[in-house]
């Protein structure tokens, strides 16, 4: 299913984060590396609690960054797909 702006996503149960030369690398259930972030990616992993919208998330990165939501939402929509395609991340709640 695909997520849109008003979608729900949390990190999907068992997925984890660590550092690894001091990037933030995520781990699937079986603590496979499945993905390096790199700064603003590891900001939108950090904000997956399953409380916010998408649309709230690039509201938070807006503000962080200074920038325009609007100029970010195609970003984190494929970013978060992709997640969800790796199983990373699971949306629509």
């Amino acid at each position: 299913m695909p997520i849109t702006l008003s979608t729900i996503v949390r990190r999907q149960p068992g997925a984890d984060d660590s550092t690894l030369n001091g990037e933030l690398v995520v781990l699937d259930a079986d603590g496979r590396m499945v993905r390096a972030l790199n700064g603003t990616a590891a900001r939108v992993w950090q904000l997956l609690d399953g409380q916010r919208s998408i649309a709230d998330i690039c509201n938070v990165l807006a503000a962080e960054f200074d920038a325009q939501a609007a100029a970010i939402e195609a970003d984190v929509l494929s970013f978060l797909n992709d997640l969800c395609r790796k199983q990373l991340a699971v949306g629509g709640f």
